[in-house]
């Protein structure tokens, strides 16, 4: 317990730092793409209504609203699944700069 209370202080130590790595990653990932910004609100849409297709169509599921249900999980999943390998990626590829910074500090 105490050392998860350590890790969430220095993560709110550094937390201008932090910021500053996610504003650089998003905007080199959506430097030269042609639909951009877009394409993360057209992905969850456009998975939403194949989903919703087979498994009304097919498996006839009759559930009142599915297709908000699809699209919360589908968003969530999305959200979870970009945020810890983006976070994680970013980590790695800054390895060099996070224990620069670090040991400057001590």
């Amino acid at each position: 317990m105490v050392a998860a209370i350590h890790e969430f202080v220095e993560v709110v130590k550094y937390k201008e730092f932090l910021r500053n790595l996610v504003m650089r990653d998003i905007k080199v990932r959506y430097k030269r793409s042609f639909l951009g910004f877009l394409w993360v609100m057209l992905n969850p849409l456009l998975m939403m209504l194949i989903m919703n297709m087979v498994f009304s169509g097919l498996f006839n599921v009759a559930t009142r609203n599915y297709s908000a249900y699809l699209l919360s999980g589908i968003i969530l999943w999305n959200f979870f699944s970009q945020s810890t390998t983006t976070s994680v990626l970013s980590l790695l590829s800054n390895s060099n700069l996070i224990k620069k910074i670090y040991q400057f500090v001590f």
